[in-house]
C-alpha cells in the first residue's frame, strides 16, 4: 500500500473503542428479566469477542426457553428493545467507564481529519447498543457503517459486512492492503485474515500482546495513546 493511498479502518468497539466493564452485561440481564423474569440470565457467559446474536440465541437453550421445547430460539425484538433501553438508562448515571487510552485524540485530531481515511465499525454490538455506547463518550459521529454481530453468527461475517456498507458510501474499492481491522481479541484477528486484510491488535482488553501476537495480527501495540506512532502504521507513513 503506498502512503496517502485511501484507506478504510474498522473499530471494534468494546475496549478496543470504549471501556464499560459490566455495564452491558447488567442492562442484558435486566432486560432478560423484566422480559422472561429470569435474573442474570448472561452472567457468567463470555463476551469477549463475542457476537450478541449468538449470545443472545445461546441464553434462551441455557435456560430452556425456546417456543415449545423447539431448540429454536424465538423472535428477539422485544428483548432487544428492552435490552436498548436499559443500556441507554444505564450509562447516563455509569461512572466506571471511559473511552479507551488515546481514542479521542486519534479519532478527533488525526484519523477524521485524514481525507483519504473512512472509518467504520466491525463489532459484536447490535448496530443500536454500538452507537448508545460510542454516544455516551461522543464519538459516534465519527462512525456511519459497519458491520454488527446482531445481524450475524460469524464475525468474519461481521468484517465482511462492514466492509460491503463501508464501500457502498463512499464509492470507494478497497484493496485488501488498504482495510484495516482494529481490535483487541484475537476473535477481530481472525476475522480479518478471514477477510485477507490487515490487522492492529491492541492489547486494550483481556489479552497481553504475548497472547494476542499467537495470532499473528499484521501489528500488535499495547495502546492507541501513541497517536503518531498509531497513525504511521495504519497510514503506511
Amino acid at each position: 500500500m503506498e502512503a496517502d493511498s485511501p484507506i478504510l479502518i474498522l473499530f471494534d468497539v468494546d475496549q478496543t473503542l470504549v471501556s464499560l466493564p459490566g455495564c452491558g452485561t447488567t442492562a442484558l440481564n435486566s432486560a432478560f428479566e423484566e422480559v422472561h423474569g429470569v435474573p442474570h440470565a448472561f452472567t457468567g457467559m463470555a463476551f469477549a469477542g463475542g457476537l450478541d446474536l449468538p449470545l443472545m440465541k445461546e441464553v434462551y437453550l441455557k435456560w430452556d426457553l425456546t417456543p415449545g421445547g423447539s431448540g429454536t430460539p424465538p423472535d428477539l425484538s422485544d428483548l432487544k428493545s428492552v435490552y436498548f433501553r436499559h443500556l441507554g438508562e444505564l450509562l447516563e448515571t455509569w461512572t466506571d467507564g471511559n473511552a479507551c487510552q488515546g481514542v479521542p485524540s486519534l479519532l478527533v485530531e488525526s484519523l477524521a481529519s485524514e481525507p483519504n481515511v473512512q472509518l467504520g465499525l466491525e463489532t459484536g454490538n447490535f448496530r443500536e447498543s454500538a452507537f448508545i455506547k460510542l454516544r455516551r463518550f461522543g464519538l459516534d459521529s465519527y462512525f456511519q457503517d459497519g458491520g454488527f454481530g446482531g445481524e450475524h453468527m460469524d464475525r468474519a461475517d461481521v468484517v465482511t459486512s462492514a466492509i460491503d456498507a463501508c464501500q457502498e458510501r463512499s464509492g470507494r474499492t478497497y484493496s485488501n492492503d488498504q482495510i484495516f481491522v482494529v481490535g483487541d481479541t484475537p476473535s477481530d484477528i481472525r476475522a480479518g485474515h478471514a477477510n485477507h486484510v490487515r490487522t492492529l491488535a491492541v492489547a486494550t482488553g483481556q489479552y497481553t500482546t504475548d497472547e494476542l501476537s499467537e495470532h499473528h495480527p499484521s501489528h500488535i501495540i499495547q495502546d492507541l495513546s501513541d497517536t503518531a506512532r498509531v497513525v504511521n502504521l495504519l497510514l503506511n507513513r
